[in-house]
């Protein structure tokens, strides 16, 4: 397990450590750029080729149903913090209670900001279940069970993080004014990553010409590195931010796609004033549902079937779903974010609280599950 770690940990802090070196130097607009360039290749490009390689004929059908047992439990619960959180919030408000006896300022006025709650969804719910999952999983179950967590993470993408994460992020990441159905259906249709799973599996059986399959596979090499230099790049300046008394809020420009109304600027979202700490507080609830809460009842509910028969999953296997339902937030979530201008600020300090509480959760699910 130790050797797991250090391989999947390596390049974490190689290439954030880079990105958050040279964020003071690279243009304004790059961050953008990347990230909607993993959007709109990289990552179908690691879709394309896993689906290729996966035997979807193998006996772990259960593997998508629960994948989306899973996001069902991860949306639910944070959308159910958010909802009776800004009850309380409202009550206070309406008997003239001083609010800060019931939430941190910070998580209080994001609370009730559409960007904030979008960012708040999508990191309790969405996990890295490929840069992260596939690297360290697979060394921790037997080989017979490899099936199981390649489902779970192909599940995972394509109808959790460009699937429902596109819905989450579309119809947060417009004002109530846009807020039109057709809208938010058009982005999750359009998501390339869906389109490609399919491509992938309907061409197993294809041999691609050797030059593709190698610029391909070549391609993947620059995936990873590009999403970690991203997160490293949002984490330097969200640390610049803290460390600045300026209260001025950070204006970025969203480019001139379909996704969004170009005349838009994305404003507070990135905050200014707030402390690392102040960030990483916000962040510790959907850290703990995406970390502690979600895999914890994936396997409790996959323990009381097996044991009242009416379906048999074997205990790597299990652990195997275990492990992959408790992944850290996805680097997808910043991809998102970037994407359609959600809270950045949370989605960060989600992904670096969770990578850090790895460390915590894999031996409690060996523990537990194994």
């Amino acid at each position: 397990m130790t050797d797991a770690l250090l391989h999947a940990y390596t390049p974490l802090i190689v290439w954030i450590g880079i990105g958050a070196v040279l964020f003071r130097f690279l243009p304004q607009s790059f961050p953008k750029l990347l990230g909607r360039g993993l959007y709109w290749v990289g990552v179908p490009i690691q879709i394309f080729m896993l689906s290729r390689q996966t035997d979807f004929s193998a006996t772990v059908g259960l593997a998508p149903i629960v994948t989306l047992i899973a996001l069902g439990i991860g949306f639910s619960l944070a959308g159910l913090y958010l909802y009776f959180a800004n009850s309380r919030i409202a009550h206070a408000s309406k008997n003239h209670l001083q609010a800060e006896s019931l939430q941190p300022p910070a998580l209080e006025s994001g609370l009730s900001d559409r960007f904030y709650q979008g960012s708040f969804l999508l990191a309790s719910t969405l996990g890295n279940t490929g840069f992260i999952g596939l690297s360290i999983v697979p060394s921790l179950i037997d080989s017979a069970s490899l099936g199981w967590a390649v489902f779970y993470s192909i599940t995972h993408n394509v109808i959790g993080s460009y699937g429902l994460g596109v819905l989450v992020a579309s119809y947060f990441g417009r004002s109530a004014e846009q807020q039109v159905g057709w809208k938010q259906l058009r982005d999750v249709v359009t998501a390339p990553s869906i389109w490609v799973c399919a491509a992938g599996s309907l061409t197993q059986s294809i041999p691609l010409p050797a030059v593709l399959e190698i610029g391909l596979r070549s391609a993947l090499w620059l995936v990873i590195p590009s999403a970690l230099l991203l997160m490293g790049i949002r984490l330097g300046q969200l640390f610049a931010n803290s460390l600045t008394s300026s209260t001025a809020p950070e204006v970025l420009p969203l480019s001139n796609s379909s996704l969004s109304d170009p005349n838009r600027k994305i404003t507070g979202h990135v905050s200014s004033s707030n402390s690392i700490w102040q960030n990483l507080k916000t962040a510790l609830v959907p850290s703990c549902i995406k970390m502690l809460l979600v895999p914890g009842l994936i396997g409790i509910g996959i323990t009381l079937l097996n044991r009242s028969s009416w379906v048999e999953i074997s205990n790597d296997a299990r652990l195997a779903i275990v492990l992959m339902a408790g992944m850290p937030s996805a680097f997808a979530n910043l991809i998102l974010a970037e994407e359609y201008g959600l809270n950045r600020s949370l989605i960060i300090s989600s992904i670096v609280l969770t990578v850090l509480g790895l460390l915590v959760t894999i031996p409690l699910w060996l523990v537990l599950f194994q």
